[in-house]
């Protein structure tokens, strides 16, 4: 895989934004913005750079131009050297690169009311930084009613600022984007002659300053807070991992250039000193500092160890952004500053918190000495006392159960509430929890008006839907979704009474379920960041040498949806850190090695837990991890890095079937040890070696380690081989019900799912469990770990419905990074329909589907829809193109309804 081809997020927002209607101007002159270029392009030509370019920049330009130029139809691509000897008057024209590698841009370069260089672009004001890119629309300069649009890059590396999802500036002229974004955007002002930027005193971008921090430290302030909230029996139970916190002193610094002087106001969570270029000063007012008109380097050193050292930067043309450094102090690595929506001077980022609302109970019993709550489903919240008054002591009793909320301090989490109440006051708990029932005993005298909690939430903007002609997995999906919505909080929880924890097991199934139903890349981009931490590397994530590898994968999955590159960028230096740590333990055949005394190898929670071997599953997704860096080293230029890892990678995958795959139990084995030297740790655990377990097998098959034979093995002797012990984590099931449907097998992995799932709803679930045993009865499915109420009933791994749904069922899937190109290859799997919503990088794919009929609609172009028919299909658009035995096609452009009849098979 390429890394040139996929830097095309912003480009398809232009495509798929013909829907808006700009102002019409009377007048023969194109008039912009962005997107009326490619709403009006008949004919367009693409010129690539050609001049004093080195190879892989060359290479880099060639992909991106083809890739730009089967987005347009009509379109033809020219060198610059060829473009300078053409008549382009009568064109639409697309350019790329700068003055320095195309020569058709340096020969118009006097045209340009702008100017670029490495360190800086110049538009209405000076804009400092590196690799910034400036997009821009413009008259042709030969023919002022056709259009010349133009991405100028500072270097190769900021046409990775094209992945943002921020494209509202396709309305503007012009903009100037870094990886956050657009940092700047506006309109020329316009004649026939010539567009100029507007004069600097109509210039503000007071509005654009952000919040800005020490990178990842936003991610550790949330990741500390949610870890140390979990409490047992009204104690403090902290994780079992180091814990890091924020880096309690930073210095931000930025060289500006100010045409005139400025006033800039400065805002600092935390005590902080201010130096202009080099002087310290003092006694000044932080919201009216003066700056001298000329260039002025600012150094603004923030000290705070209680939350998140940040910054803001509010002036007319100097204001905080990316364009920043964060760093430990000037002799350090200079380091871009982490950045979100934050802009307000009164909320920095460390006061962060999500939203809440009020919702009253579905049911209120009072007795002489309780009020037994019930809001109806599971939730998390606030709890309010209304009207209460008295002197005393309230014990509050929460349950995810009735049995728990009975079960007095025997109970997961209680507290206990002192209250002294003249008159009725309504009290609202400090510390949210997880609940549907909650039990309230107050002491002799106290009484109590009524109870509501404050539901507390992350709004999602987007959101998938499904439902079907079985009423039960309609229902399941239901309770899916809610479990979803309940752990998807400032990161990916694995529950919200236990464990309130950031694992990476539950962020690997996470990912996926995220982006089938919401497609919040925030809550993504934040949950893995606040997994990986600080170096130094001491332990793996989670201390669990499979959540490491499901970490790393986790990344790449992150940009084949997205194609955040950025993150990449971003994020690659503690990427390759933490691999190190692994490289470290791996011994001379390339196997990874346990570290018995830090490391916890979980695998799962059935009873198959081998203290000793090469195991499987763990060289499978260390291999996995492998050609994942290796992927994404390509992606961001690193080739050395690449060549190394997948070296590795190369040379691991042969070992792995040597040693592992038994060609005669057709499968791999679950480990293989070496009996001399484990001969001590043998007679404590026998070794079983032709032990076949289920981990190792589904993963090799969905991460494409095995043939097309192996697969089939696979699938027959292990998959569907009930003599092979059954997984226990849901979110195992999960993956092995998908690793079915990869081979075909929708109908029989649905059902599987709809059996296991449908045992909860009948129990009352509202949503699902951390783990369901139907062989339990009563209060018994609520017992873990020893104690009699610490199983989790709302826990993310247990969400996995959306992803068969959305994947499998609807399959809807990138084919490409971002959803640059896509297929739709949907499945009845034993329903009589279904109608399903998926989320995609910029829209939803729409997807219904009987015994007849296939409906759809997306917003985004590129799509393939796939599907068997015994005998000729029809569509009302598009062409059917039959590619195998019962096997059609047929390509989906954006904002079409398409209605294809077929013959079921």
């Amino acid at each position: 895989m390429k890394i040139d081809k996929y830097f095309f997020t912003i480009f398809i927002s232009f495509i798929v934004s013909f829907n808006i209607v700009a102002q019409e101007v009377d007048s023969n002159t194109f008039q912009g913005p962005f997107y009326k270029i490619f709403q009006e392009t008949k004919e367009c030509v693409l010129i690539k750079p050609t001049a004093e370019i080195d190879s892989a920049t060359l290479s880099f330009f060639d992909i991106f131009i083809a890739r730009l130029s089967n987005q347009i139809q009509s379109s033809q691509v020219v060198a610059d050297s060829q473009a300078i000897n053409m008549d382009l008057s009568n064109q639409n024209v697309f350019t790329a690169g700068n003055q320095d590698n195309n020569l058709w841009i340096k020969d118009n370069l006097h045209y340009f009311p702008f100017q670029i260089s490495r360190t800086q672009i110049i538009t209405d004001i000076n804009y400092n930084g590196t690799d910034m890119l400036l997009t821009s629309c413009m008259p042709n300069p030969g023919n002022n009613s056709k259009a010349w649009f133009f991405m100028l890059g500072q270097t190769k590396k900021s046409y990775n600022c094209l992945n943002t999802e921020d494209n509202g500036f396709v309305l503007s002229d012009w903009a100037i984007l870094d990886t956050s974004g657009a940092i700047a955007s506006g309109n020329y002002l316009k004649n026939e002659d010539h567009w100029k930027f507007p004069l600097f005193k109509d210039v503000d971008c007071s509005d654009s300053a952000r919040w800005i921090w020490y990178p990842g430290d936003f991610e550790v302030l949330l990741n500390k807070k949610t870890s140390l909230l979990r409490k047992e029996r009204n104690q403090i139970y902290p994780p079992l991992w180091r814990v890091d916190a924020p880096y309690g002193k930073v210095l931000f610094s930025k060289t500006v250039t100010v045409n005139r002087p400025e006033t800039i106001s400065i805002y600092a969570d935390g005590d902080f000193t201010l130096m202009i270029n080099g002087d310290r000063i003092y006694d000044f007012d932080p919201e009216k500092v003066q700056l001298a008109a000329g260039t002025h380097t600012l150094q603004v050193e923030v000290v705070n160890y209680k939350t998140l050292p940040s910054l803001l930067v509010k002036g007319k043309t100097v204001i905080t952004d990316t364009s920043w450094n964060a760093s430990f102090g000037w002799r350090f690595k200079q380091n871009t500053p982490g950045v979100w929506t934050f802009n307000k001077p009164d909320k920095p980022p460390g006061e962060f918190s999500l939203e809440e609302k009020e919702i009253e109970p579905l049911n209120l019993q009072r007795s002489d000495t309780s009020v037994f709550v019930d809001f109806g489903q599971e939730t998390f919240g606030r709890l309010i006392l209304k009207d209460i008054k008295g002197n005393g002591n309230v014990l509050i009793v929460y349950g995810e159960s009735k049995e728990e909320a009975l079960a007095g301090k025997i109970a997961e989490t209680w507290e206990t509430r002192s209250i002294d109440f003249i008159s009725p006051t309504n009290d609202t708990l400090p510390v949210p929890m997880a609940f549907r029932y909650i039990n309230i005993q107050p002491d002799s005298g106290i009484s109590i008006g009524n109870v509501s909690h404050l539901y507390e939430y992350l709004p999602i903007k987007k959101k998938g839907t499904f439902e079907c002609s079985d009423t039960i997995l309609t229902q399941i999906f239901k309770a899916s979704s809610r479990t979803l919505e309940l752990n998807t909080r400032e990161l990916m929880t694995d529950g919200i009474k236990r464990d309130r924890w950031c694992w990476s097991g539950d962020v690997f199934i996470g990912l996926p379920l995220n982006y089938y139903h919401y497609f919040d890349e925030d809550i993504v981009r934040r949950s893995l960041i606040a997994l990986r931490g600080h170096d130094p590397v001491i332990h793996h994530i989670n201390t669990i040498p499979e959540y490491t590898f499901y970490w790393f994968i986790n990344i790449y999955n992150h940009f084949l949806y997205t194609a955040d590159s950025s993150f990449i960028y971003a994020n690659f230096d503690n990427m390759k850190s933490m691999m190190d740590y692994c490289l470290e333990k791996t011994n001379d055949d390339g196997f990874f090695e346990v570290d018995w005394s830090v490391d916890w190898v979980f695998i799962d929670w059935s009873k198959i837990r081998p203290g000793y071997g090469v195991i499987a599953l763990e060289q499978v997704l260390f291999w996995k991890s492998l050609t994942s860096m290796a992927e994404m080293a390509n992606i961001i230029g690193k080739k050395e890095e690449a060549v190394v890892y997948d070296s590795l990678a190369f040379r691991l995958k042969p070992k792995i079937k040597e040693t592992l795959w038994n060609d005669s139990l057709k499968g791999f084995v679950h480990h293989v040890v070496d009996t001399v030297k484990e001969k001590d740790k043998m007679e404590q655990s026998p070794y079983n070696p032709t032990l076949v377990t289920r981990y190792a097998n589904y993963y090799a098959l969905l991460m494409d380690m095995l043939d097309d034979r192996e697969k089939l093995l696979v699938k027959e002797h292990v998959l569907l081989n009930d003599s092979i012990p059954e997984v226990k984590a849901p979110f195992h099931r999960y993956f092995e019900w998908s690793a079915l449907c990869e081979m075909n097998e929708h109908e029989y992995a649905v059902n599987k799912m709809i059996e296991y799932c449908k045992g909860m709803l009948e129990l009352g679930a509202t949503t699902f469990w951390e783990d369901f045993d139907s062989s339990l009865a009563g209060a018994n499915h609520y017992r873990w770990s020893g104690r009699p109420y610490g199983k989790s009933l709302c826990h993310l791994w247990n969400a996995g419905p959306i992803l068969i749904s959305g994947k499998y069922i609807a399959g809807v899937r990138p084919l490409e990074p971002g959803y640059t190109s896509y297929l739709v290859e949907p499945n009845l799997s034993g329903l009589d329909w279904f109608d399903a919503s998926v989320p995609v990088k910029h829209g939803f794919v729409k997807v219904y589907m009987d015994k007849n009929t296939i409906k759809l609609k997306a917003d985004m172009p590129n799509g393939i829809c796939r599907f068997r028919s015994s005998k000729k299909p029809q569509s009302s658009v598009g062409e059917i193109v039959k590619v195998d035995n019962d096997l059609y096609e047929i390509v989906i452009t954006d904002n079409i309804e398409y209605q294809i009849t077929y013959n079921p098979i």
